[in-house]
Formats: C-alpha cells, structure tokens, sequence
C-alpha cells in the first residue's frame, strides 16, 4: 500500500509538471494529444523530466517554433535514453568490480598449493590493469604478500627477477606502461630500490 501511494505521488508530479509546461508555455494540445502525453509522462523519471524543461526553455529560445508538446517529448525521450545508458553502464561497471573482487577473494582463498610466479604475474597484471582504487590496493597488497611468501624459499633473487621480466615481456594483454608499473611494484616487494634495478626495455 505504501508503494502504491509513493508511486501515484511521483505520478501526480510528473502531471502536475506536465500541465505546467503546457500552461507555461502556451502549447496548442488537442485534448487526445494531452490525454496521451498524460499516460506516457508516467514512464519517464522525474530527472529526466527536470533536465527537459532545461533544455525545452534553451530551444524555444533559440527557435520559436520548438515551441510544441512534440519536441518537448523528442527531448524528453532522448534525456531519458541517456540516463538509462548511463544506469546500465554504472551497473555493469560496478557489476565487474565485484566480480573482480570475488576472483581475487577466490584466489586467495584456493591458494593451498606453493605460490607460483605465474600467481604473483596475474595478480600484479590484476593492480595495473585496473582504474578503481580499492580494486588496485587489494590487488597490490595480494601481490606484495604472495612475492614476500615465495621468496622465502627462494636462496637468489636474481633468477627470479629475470624471469618476472621475460614473462611480463610477453604479457599481451598490458601496454608498455603497465608492464614497467609491475616491473617497478615487483621490485620494491624485493625491497630493491628503483634506482638499484636494472633497465628493461619490454
């Protein structure tokens, strides 16, 4: 019941803003034509409709002759289209961020075997390759530990590091830019300065 009544509130707002738009502007609507704009303004979000009125009064002035129920419902439609775009594109994005974080969660959680350099590789491909933070930080921290675990076994660290920059010589799926912030991340889990690691050229 309370649902019914919110939405039957946002309802008589969009009619309400509706018939102001109509009055406002003196818009010629035949009664079948505001009985349909009436039903159809249901549809559209309250934002969508702000963000019309904004961009109805900015046409009309730049040509009188927008000045119809039509055009107001043109850009209304297209306003509309945007924003569902844009909720579809957030989902999706925030969609994959989970997804990721439950990969690297499952990885963490199924690492019962000795960790292996291939292990440290795509979980230091996971840091660079991402652009949300707490996505990156969780996929650093995850690489620093695994690095510091798999090199107490190991007696060189020289060994290890060539074949951290053969592999990610070959990584296709990172640019230049990215394989050079692995190397560089690599290094410093090594506790080796920058100025101390030798230069690549991937």
């Amino acid at each position: 019941m309370w649902r019914q009544k919110t939405n039957n509130e946002a309802d008589q707002v969009k009619l309400d803003r509706l018939d102001w738009v109509v009055r406002h502007y003196g818009l010629d609507v035949t009664p079948d034509a505001l009985k349909h704009a009436q039903r159809t303004i249901k549809g559209y979000e309250l934002e969508a409709l702000r963000q019309t009125e904004d961009a109805f009064l900015k046409a009309i002035r730049r040509n009188a002759s927008r000045r119809n129920l039509s055009y107001f419902f043109g850009i209304l439609k297209n306003i509309q289209r945007k924003m569902d775009e844009d909720a579809k594109r957030d989902y999706c994005r925030q969609r994959y961020n989970h997804e990721v974080m439950l990969n690297i969660e499952r990885q963490k959680n199924a690492q019962t075997e000795a960790i292996s350099i291939d292990d440290i590789l795509g979980m230091l491909s996971k840091a660079v390759a991402s652009n949300i933070r707490f996505v990156k930080e969780l996929a650093v921290r995850k690489a620093r530990e695994w690095t510091l675990e798999f090199i107490k076994s190991c007696r060189y660290l020289e060994p290890i590091k060539r074949k951290v920059e053969t592999s990610l010589s070959t990584q296709t799926n990172l640019s230049i830019d990215q394989k050079k912030e692995a190397w560089e991340l690599f290094c410093q889990f090594l506790n080796i300065h920058q100025q101390e690691s030798r230069v690549t050229s991937f």
